[in-house]
């Protein structure tokens, strides 16, 4: 090939990468055909006039994120690399701000639970002029006022939404279902369970069974419960329900007992976001992609990987026992 032709593909392949021109705008400008210009590229691809490269760090993260996507099913996955476990909150958390603001629509219904990683994430945020969403509770409280609704304030007003912010006035979980019923028919809660049943984003993270010894520590339940949970093989809690190590909830009395939509109306929700780092929340996240309630995951690099090391295991597991992943 001459001096000439060569010079052609290194201009071809410089308006194209470097000053981003369409490959009819080339065309036009070197006196070309568009299919020339195509063939051109190409064929410097081919010669290594065009090299591209990708950073070896992200070339891992964004591996794990095909992975996962493709193991679990789900639709979006996003990977944080953290310099250490104690910053791994904070980056995932910084990484579920960016992925709200880039995703959440105008006129969305956000269902929000409560949790550290979901209420850093939420104070991040940045104010999203000219959109406006509802912002409800996905359950009841299990703290003091300020802690359980403060994601669900921070994310209204980051929207600019709080006349449109619906909290759910009242524990996560009550003594016995009669009381539960008798709450769910006051007015300001039914009112607001409706909206929550609306919501087409669902945005939370996972807890393991340290939430239960808190929740008896505090009275919500009692050793018995405790006791009922770990017979029913729980190992963890989302959106306030305890689930087994398959994503069902634990049949137990505490089931209904809980304030706040059933897994089922959960997994209607077109968008589940789980923001979730820690390999100490593998049980409950692996039990809750096991059952069908997240379909967006944001958490950093060694939970992915755990992630997907006990999915191999599994696999392994079932095949040797007969039994479809």
């Amino acid at each position: 090939m001459r001096t000439l032709e060569l010079h052609q593909l290194a201009v071809m392949a410089y308006l194209h990468y470097r000053e981003e021109w369409t490959q009819d705008d080339i065309a036009r400008h070197m006196g070309m055909s568009r299919f020339k210009i195509m063939r051109g590229l190409r064929e410097a691809r081919e010669r290594g006039i065009i090299r591209f490269e990708i950073d070896a760090s992200l070339l891992s993260l964004a591996s794990l994120e095909v992975e996962l996507g493709r193991a679990f099913g789900l639709d979006s996955v996003v990977v944080v690399a953290a310099p250490s476990p104690t910053e791994a909150l904070d980056c995932v958390a910084a990484a579920g701000a960016e992925y709200l603001e880039n995703n959440i629509q105008s006129g969305a219904v956000v269902g929000v639970s409560w949790g550290p990683t979901v209420r850093v994430a939420a104070s991040l945020l940045r104010k999203q002029a000219g959109k406006s969403i509802t912002v409800v509770e996905l359950m009841g409280g299990v703290n003091s006022s300020a802690t359980n609704h403060a994601a669900a304030l921070d994310l209204a007003r980051a929207y600019d939404s709080e006349r449109r912010c619906y909290l759910l006035e009242c524990p996560a979980i009550v003594r016995n279902r009669d009381l539960r019923d008798s709450l769910l028919a006051e007015h300001p809660l039914r009112a607001a369970m409706e909206v929550t049943r609306a919501a087409d984003v669902a945005l939370f993270s996972t807890s393991d069974l340290e939430l239960a010894l808190r929740l008896l520590e505090a009275g919500y339940i009692t050793s018995d419960d405790l006791a009922d949970l770990r017979r029913a093989g729980a190992v963890g809690n989302l959106y306030g329900r305890f689930l087994d190590a398959e994503g069902q909830e634990c049949d137990t009395s505490i089931r209904e007992r809980t304030l706040g939509l059933s897994l089922d109306e959960i997994r209607s929700i077109a968008r589940k976001i789980c923001i979730t780092c820690g390999t100490d929340k593998l049980e409950p996240v692996s039990a809750a992609l096991r059952g069908g309630l997240i379909n967006v995951l944001i958490t950093d690099e060694a939970t992915a990987t755990a992630l997907l090391a006990r999915r191999e295991l599994d696999n392994h597991t079932r095949a040797g026992d007969g039994r479809q992943a």
